[in-house]
């Protein structure tokens, strides 16, 4: 696994060097978080967070090995990783975890270790919190998303990265997109650079070069005759037999005489991993992550094997509470030490879950994946930058047992009840699908946490359907059950009555041929016509959009075949935009702005110069953000307005003017 010759081609490809006597350089770095960054990634066996892990690591060994004036300022934001997708306020789920630091205080491995998958992609939320992030985004600054999905949450981050680059004056805006679609690759690379790493190889070499060549610094790209010390216990080397070197630094693993203690070996920039066994083979010390910069010496201090004590075990399940592994641990070194959680076979750096503790002895429980699969538990601690393997144990994963009780038939346009019985965890679901449909394919739902029985509405179309148990992150099927339903009806359920432009949640069920939709349209137009549509594939409920305009409309079930096979009347009702602020603001302050309106899901509010055309904007603040909110005053004497914008299409509806005075 090898980096370095895909340095030359990124280097060319970036900005050149900017003088040393410009603004502090600053790199932030923008990591996803969301639930999907737990999969894999290429076939390096790794996961999506875990590469990104190993690449952060490669760039804090370029900070490390160049004496870079002026020193320049990082700090790292993620978002999804605090909120799982289920909660209604996920969509805000953005945090700063590492705050401005200079490059040689920078170390970023305790947070990005700490870093759990779970949540939305919000993208859009993250970007505007980038930018009050950086205060005034400049041409020294540089942006790096690393993602795998834009934005999940319906608000456009186009806009967002505006505030970022601000018209090519701004920062550099680069989006690494780990396995994205065509169509995600093509919007991303409408707003920012884009690059699409293939591998965590070809992600570490990305960023690395990225960052390089925004602080006008050139990685070493060859092998280097590197300088390495080993320290061996005081009793020598009884008990390590044979000491090995091997990693990305290296084209294969270099056996290390433990009877010298300076030897040299060619290396590449990259990550090492120290490996100690005696004669039978059986490894007694693992050190990971050991960052290497070709020339810098690499000082080795092998402890001697530990008898530290470390038990796993599974508990077993009681009332509300779900089995979980119990992790008893004695005679441990003193210092923070880390329980790490993962997979038999999984890379050092990818885990189900991990936790810091500290002291000499305890017990703590970590959560169980819901699969059978072989895993371990590792206690392990950080020595100069490097992450030392104290001891393991193995366990087998016997996964979570669930068993539905359904009938083998029901009638449709009923409520189907689903028993369950087995150990719930809090984002279980149950859903109703066609048989053998996409296991991203949902149905209407219904939250095992909520207690069984479940409640479904079955869908009327004439052919066998599956309920599922669906657990875990990503989701997978613990148990199901089929069932046949006999009737071809469509029907639907929702609100009579919705304010202009607010979404409309609509519940359906009906025959699930390709291109059937649900639409909202005039009364007396054809099938083929609406103003909103949704596709059924995303199961019930669809969210549609309610028009702009008030009337007296129709919710539809359209069938590609047969036309409208169910409707019901949808009132849209007026509503009024109106904002409130002060007449005259000082400069340097911050505009207050109450105000009303229909508050879609993509509107927002925007500060310009009176006058302006509508794309124009000084600052703006999407209105999901609540009333009051507040904009930055601009930094000259003027007359400047308010606008309210809303979108589909984008117009203002309502505008209030004040002065900035001299």
């Amino acid at each position: 696994m090898r980096i370095l010759c895909t340095f030359f081609i990124l280097l060319a490809i970036v900005q050149p060097t900017v003088a040393a006597d410009d603004p502090t350089p600053r790199v932030l770095l923008i990591v996803d978080a969301s639930a999907s960054m737990a999969t894999s990634f290429g076939s390096e066996g790794a996961d999506r967070i875990g590469a990104v892990r190993s690449a952060v690591d490669l760039v804090t060994n370029v900070l490390g090995g160049f004496d870079l004036d002026p020193e320049p300022e990082l700090a790292i934001r993620a978002y999804g990783a605090n909120l799982p997708f289920t909660n209604p306020v996920s969509c805000t789920d953005t945090t700063l975890l590492l705050r401005w630091t200079l490059a040689t205080d920078f170390s970023p491995r305790a947070v990005l270790d700490d870093l759990q998958p779970r949540g939305q992609n919000v993208l859009a939320s993250a970007l505007q919190a980038a930018a009050d992030d950086l205060g005034q985004p400049g041409p020294r600054d540089l942006v790096i998303v690393i993602l795998d999905d834009l934005d999940t949450c319906g608000r456009d981050a186009g806009t967002a990265a505006a505030l970022l680059s601000r018209q090519d004056e701004g920062a550099d805006l680069l989006v690494l997109g780990l396995g994205l679609s065509a169509i995600d690759k093509f919007q991303a690379a409408d707003w920012a650079r884009f690059r699409a790493p293939e591998s965590p190889t070809a992600l570490s070499a990305d960023l690395v070069g990225a960052v390089a060549a925004h602080l006008g610094v050139t990685p070493p790209t060859d092998s280097v005759p590197t300088r390495v010390s080993l320290t061996l216990p005081t009793d020598g080397a009884k008990g390590l037999e044979s000491v090995a070197l091997e990693g990305d630094c290296v084209a294969e693993p270099i056996q290390v005489d433990t009877l010298s203690k300076k030897q040299v070996f060619a290396l590449t920039l990259g990550s090492a991993s120290i490996t100690a066994a005696d004669e039978t083979g059986e490894k007694k010390i693992e050190v990971i992550r050991i960052p290497v910069f070709p020339g810098d010496a690499l000082d080795l201090d092998l402890p001697p094997p530990r008898e530290t004590r470390l038990e796993a075990s599974l508990t077993p399940s009681s009332w509300g509470q779900a089995p979980q592994v119990e992790v008893q641990w004695g005679n441990a070194p003193d210092g923070p030490l880390q329980v790490v959680f993962a997979h038999q076979d999984a890379p050092p750096t990818t885990w189900w879950a991990s936790m810091r503790i500290e002291g000499l002895e305890g017990t703590i429980t970590l959560p169980l994946p819901p699969l059978a699969a072989p895993a371990q538990v590792r206690l392990q601690r950080q020595i100069d930058g490097a992450v030392e393997v104290v001891t393991r144990a193995t366990l087998d994963i016997p996964g979570r047992p669930i068993t539905l009780t359904a009938p083998a038939s029901i009638l449709p346009e009923t409520v189907l009840t689903v028993a369950w019985d087995g150990e719930a965890s809090p984002d279980d679901v149950l859903t109703i699908v066609p048989l053998g449909a996409p296991l991203e394919l949902l149905g209407d739902t219904a939250a095992a946490a909520a207690g069984s029985p479940g409640a479904l509405i079955v869908p009327p179309d004439m052919c066998l359907y599956e309920i599922r148990y669906l657990g875990g992150s990503p989701y997978r099927v613990l148990a199901d059950a089929s069932i046949e339903a006999r009737t071809p009806q469509a029907g639907l359920l929702g609100p009579a009555e919705v304010p202009a432009g607010r979404p409309v949640e609509v519940r359906w069920w009906g025959p699930t041929e390709p291109q059937n939709a649900i639409t909202i349209a005039e009364p007396d137009s054809l099938a083929t016509e609406y103003l909103a549509w949704g596709e059924i594939e995303v199961g019930s409920p669809v969210l549609l959009q309610a028009p702009r305009e008030p009337g007296s409309l129709e919710v539809r079930f359209v069938s590609q075949s047969d036309g409208i096979l169910a409707s019901k009347p949808l009132s849209v009702t007026e509503v009024i935009a109106r904002l409130t602020l002060a007449s005259t603001v000082r400069i340097g302050g911050r505009l207050e702005v109450v105000w009303e309106g229909p508050a879609g899901p993509d509107d927002f509010l925007a500060l310009v110069p009176t006058g302006q055309p509508l794309n124009t904007m000084l600052d703006f603040a999407y209105v999901s953000a609540g009333s009051p909110t507040s904009l930055a005053v601009p930094a000259k004497p003027g007359t400047y307005e308010v606008r309210y914008i809303a979108q589909d299409p984008r117009r203002s509806l309502a505008e209030a003017t004040f002065e900035v005075p001299e």
